[in-house]
């Protein structure tokens, strides 16, 4: 599996020389057109800018994986790409790793298409209030289903339902656990890495039922909340 190293949705920042003329940074040029563009916008533009900013992270940040899981089928593990943002950590949409890439396998070219910057979100979690549902999801992200696996790839062959499920979250540091109650079983996760990410991933898809979270924190206090199953 190789990684598609187009860009999707993002800046590329370029340096570019004239003989003559210097050099030309697009970084540069994109960000004094954005402070023109605050100066001259009406209030409520502007604070409807920075609030836009607050929430994504500079085109140019590190991506790493904050969290991983195994495919219950055997296949590509899932993760979840982190990123530094203005106040904090950002959070990208789950999905599948190859190297230390996280996005959606392309079945027809066998290439991991790489959207994670255009997935983040920076979240700033306040002990009490802070939500521990994160993000739900199905479909395969572009695993390779079964019947159609290559002899020769790495699958695992096991009793797994076909389709999964996915549960993420940023949470608070003050979490030590995470425990998830959902029709089929009981799980309880550590958050991990520094931005405090949690990644379950199911096997199948639910149609029915609740799933439960009780978070428990460093000071012994415990939230509880729920979320229906139906449309998963």
């Amino acid at each position: 599996m190789s990684v598609d190293r187009r860009f999707y949705g993002a800046h590329v920042p370029v340096v570019a020389e004239y003989p003559g003329r210097g050099t030309v940074d697009s970084q540069r040029r994109q960000e004094q057109a954005e402070k023109r563009m605050n100066r001259e916008a009406p209030r409520w533009l502007r604070r409807r800018l920075g609030e836009t900013r607050a929430a994504a992270p500079r085109q140019d940040a590190t991506v790493r994986i904050g969290a991983r899981a195994a495919d219950p089928s055997g296949g590509l593990p899932f993760g979840v790409p982190i990123a530094r943002g203005p106040r904090g950590w950002c959070a990208g949409q789950p999905g599948r790793i190859v190297e230390d890439h996280v996005g959606y396998v392309d079945r027809r070219t066998g290439l991991l298409r790489d959207l994670a910057l255009g997935t983040m979100n920076c979240s700033h979690p306040t002990p009490g209030r802070e939500s521990l549902l994160g993000v739900r999801g199905g479909g395969d992200l572009g695993q390779e289903p079964p019947d159609r696996a290559d002899a020769g790839s790495d699958r695992v062959a096991r009793r797994a339902l076909p389709d999964v499920t996915y549960v993420a979250g940023m949470v608070s540091p003050q979490l030590r656990t995470l425990t998830l109650r959902s029709p089929r079983d009981v799980r309880t996760v550590v958050p991990q890495g520094p931005a405090h990410v949690y990644l379950v991933v199911y096997d199948g898809r639910f149609t029915t039922g609740t799933l439960r979270y009780e978070g428990r924190y460093a000071d012994g206090r415990i939230q509880r909340q729920s979320t229906r199953l139906s449309g998963f």
